[in-house]
């Protein structure tokens, strides 16, 4: 977000700009993802489902949003199944926030701040615009 602070003169509708981007990508993306999943849950011996699920898992991962809130939900399901299982007797290890779960979401968001992080720098240094008058030159 702090990449495209540079384009809105008044604060109010940058931050009624900002929450609008991340509450749609952070919730459409989630839903999709989850509504795809939940049908391969329906339906399992259907390949295209998951092949599907597994597609949409692998591309929203460019969107933080989802990064940040898939990997909440992950969590949250790993945690309620730790419930039921130690509420039945079921003795397991809580592996509830081993980095396997949420490795690619976390590796996701780190490479998506390093990119964003560096444009905004290239940008305020004005890197950007003397590369840009070149090229229109």
């Amino acid at each position: 977000m702090y990449l495209l602070a540079g384009i809105f003169k008044e604060t109010g509708m940058a931050f009624i700009v900002y929450v609008c981007i991340n509450l749609f990508f952070g919730i459409n993306t989630i839903v999709t993802h989850s509504t795809v999943f939940l049908l391969h849950l329906e339906k399992p011996t259907v390949q295209s489902l998951y092949d599907l699920c597994e597609t949409l898992r692998h591309v929203f991962l460019v969107f933080p949003q989802f990064c940040f809130g898939y990997g909440l939900v992950e969590l949250s399901q790993h945690q309620a199944l730790m419930g039921f299982l130690k509420a039945y007797g079921v003795i397991c290890p809580d592996t509830t926030f081993e980095l396997d779960r949420i490795s690619s979401k976390l590796l996701g968001m780190f490479i998506q701040g390093t990119i964003f992080f560096s444009i905004r720098l290239l940008v305020d240094d004005g890197t950007i615009q003397k590369i840009w008058y070149k090229i229109l030159e």
